[in-house]
């Protein structure tokens, strides 16, 4: 996904009669492929299955060893996206000056929320990770130089895998963040996020969570609500985390029995 063209939909439509079993994690995809022919009974809708991340909290050692309370941020670029070309081209075509001015705008919004933010709150500062090693640490390094507040931003180390990144996060209040994944590792650790949504799958993400309320999207930026959520989840964040972590359970549960579900069906298929 997502599916957006006329073309998507005609090739998963001449792939539908050979989906024996199919897993979703939301209502929309799940209207998209009864949309495309799909059996309502092949379809089961879960969620993101890496909310069940098989995790050792013995494992987290995080490198953050600070003691005043931190927020963990998670950026992309994104602007400036094309489906029809490679993504080394989009990388490439982003860093010039006339497909980035969407872009420029979006961090000099961002930098800007960001100073009153660490101004209201001067005893929080912001650790800015990379999930996608030189390009995402571009983009904070774009957001710092862009900021009053700049030094209480902390550029983490590029090259991180997931437990990297969770061993950051288990010490964070919260998670300020576009990547879905940045969220859902979060959730893993019950913690609550600001979303930056750019996508269904984030708006999905953030409204399953129940946390649209102090969320934005990007191309619909909007200064007070982002300054808003962020005093909010602040304030709040202890309140958004015990609400995170009775959903997590419930999801957890959910994508055990779609797993469950799954496996009984490809035994039935590989008996028949």
């Amino acid at each position: 996904g997502p599916i957006k063209f006329s073309f998507d939909r005609w090739i998963l439509k001449r792939l539908i009669p050979s989906v024996e079993y199919s897993i979703v994690r939301d209502e929309k995809s799940k209207q998209q492929l009864l949309a495309c022919g799909a059996k309502p009974a092949n379809i089961y809708q879960a969620h993101d299955p890496v909310l069940n991340f098989p995790l050792k909290k013995s494992t987290l050692d995080n490198p953050i060893t600070q003691s005043t309370p931190y927020a963990v941020l998670s950026l992309r670029r994104w602007f400036f996206a094309n489906p029809f070309l490679p993504v080394f081209i989009t990388r490439n075509l982003n860093r010039v000056a006339l497909f980035r001015k969407k872009y420029d705008a979006y961090m000099d919004q961002l930098a800007h929320d960001l100073d009153i933010y660490l101004e209201k709150h001067p005893h929080m500062t912001i650790v800015a990770v990379s999930l996608y090693d030189g390009e995402d640490d571009i983009v904070n390094q774009d957001l710092v130089a862009k900021m009053k507040y700049g030094n209480k931003i902390k550029i983490a180390k590029t090259g991180m895998d997931e437990i990297a990144y969770l061993s950051i996060v288990s010490g964070a209040n919260f998670v300020i963040g576009m990547r879905l994944h940045s969220l859902i590792l979060g959730a893993v650790l019950s913690k609550p996020f600001v979303a930056l949504r750019y996508s269904a799958k984030v708006d999905e993400f953030a409204k399953q969570m129940g946390l649209s309320d102090v969320s934005i999207h990007v191309e619909r930026y909007d200064s007070k609500a982002l300054q808003t959520g962020l005093s909010k989840m602040s304030l709040e964040f202890d309140t958004y985390a015990r609400s995170v972590e009775a959903k997590l359970a419930e999801y957890q549960t959910d994508n055990k029995a779609a797993f469950k579900a799954l496996n009984q069906r490809i035994r039935q298929v590989l008996a028949d």
